[in-house]
């Protein structure tokens, strides 16, 4: 797949004021189901945005079930209600860059699975994130929620020597939606992956993000 990804000004924006100036865009959605045994499909979709210094990221979610008991950088977020965006500027190395439902983010950066580095909790930190359920710990529940998660990540938390977003550059990326730890786990992506089970750092799977 292929996204065309707008440029959002030149202004840094907060993540509050930032989740009502993503309208103006369009929503793509998270729909993929790759594999079988986890049919689960929780309606999701994201925006993205690039301005100077930053993305600017919003996804919206309607889901059954609910958990975060994560509320600090670089916990297993993706165990909770988990939203995530892998990124590569390069082509070498991606960054996995995840939030469960309350805000509490995850990042880290390397070219496979095996071989990943956490970036500084400091860093992850500088990332601002707004999110309607708010950023209280809870167990699971279970019901008909929609939440929406908005994040603004300074590019200087991926120091990388292809350079941030311009227009006309083109990144690969994988946007996803998952829990590893609620009563129905499931799985899904925008791009297809093409594994036997559930694996996300799969970037010979990730679809291309032009800036324009």
């Amino acid at each position: 797949m292929k996204l065309s990804v707008p440029y959002f000004g030149t202004k840094r924006m907060n993540a509050k004021s930032a989740a009502r100036a993503l309208d103006a865009f369009p929503r793509t959605a998270i729909a993929q189901t790759p594999w079988a045994e986890f049919p689960y499909k929780p309606e999701t979709t994201f925006t993205l945005a690039y301005g100077d210094d930053a993305f600017y990221i919003r996804y919206n979610v309607r889901e059954k079930e609910l958990l975060a008991l994560y509320q600090y950088p670089n916990q297993p977020v993706c165990k909770d209600s988990c939203v995530e965006f892998f990124v590569s500027p390069d082509g070498k190395s991606y960054y996995n860059i995840e939030f469960n439902c309350i805000g509490a983010c995850y990042i880290a950066v390397g070219p496979d699975r095996a071989h990943r580095r956490m970036i500084h909790p400091k860093l992850v930190a500088t990332a601002d994130v707004f999110s309607t359920l708010g950023k209280k710990p809870f167990e699971q529940r279970t019901g008909d929620f929609t939440w929406e998660l908005t994040a603004v990540i300074p590019y200087a938390i991926m120091a990388n020597p292809a350079g941030a977003p311009s227009r006309g550059k083109t990144f690969t990326a994988n946007f996803y939606k998952c829990s590893d730890e609620m009563t129905t786990p499931h799985y899904l992506t925008w791009n297809n992956v093409g594994t036997i089970e559930p694996d996300y750092h799969q970037p010979e799977y990730f679809g291309e993000i032009e800036f324009f």
